[in-house]
């Protein structure tokens, strides 16, 4: 439990930090309509793909394989679906946060996104090691 509280965060900051990196790459690229939903789910899978292998090298070094396997799926999961939820709500809080400054804006969203998406992978692995627990 306290490395996953450790691993966790670490994990969500690799998925923004390679999100974003892949925007500023991708951002200079002309594409058609195809191109741009390629690209949206290279978004999404690669950085997720890379935390999930990271958090699962990371587990399998101190816990069991089976365990180590249950935290990467369970956060895989938790990723995607936390990332497609964070991304709409950190342009709500981005535009309330550029408000105050426009330096602000992109900060505020990324800290939106990050805190979200801790906050649902480190409950649902939670969950699932309290479910394998009690099996």
């Amino acid at each position: 439990m306290m490395l996953i509280r450790k691993s966790i965060p670490i994990a969500s900051v690799i998925v923004v930090g390679l999100s974003m990196l892949l925007v500023s790459c991708l951002a200079t690229v002309p594409a058609s309509r195809e191109l741009e939903t390629l690209f949206g789910v290279l978004l999404l899978v690669i950085p997720v793909g890379v935390a999930t292998w990271w958090l699962f090298r990371t587990h399998v070094a101190s816990t069991t394989r089976q365990m180590a396997q249950i935290i990467a799926v369970t956060f895989a999961v938790c990723a995607t679906v936390a990332y497609l939820i964070a991304v709409p709500i950190a342009t709500l809080l981005g535009g309330y946060s550029a408000l105050l400054s426009p330096t602000l804006g992109l900060v505020g969203a990324v800290i939106a996104v990050w805190a979200i998406m801790s906050l649902v992978c480190f409950v649902g692995c939670c969950l699932a090691l309290r479910q394998l627990g009690s099996s």
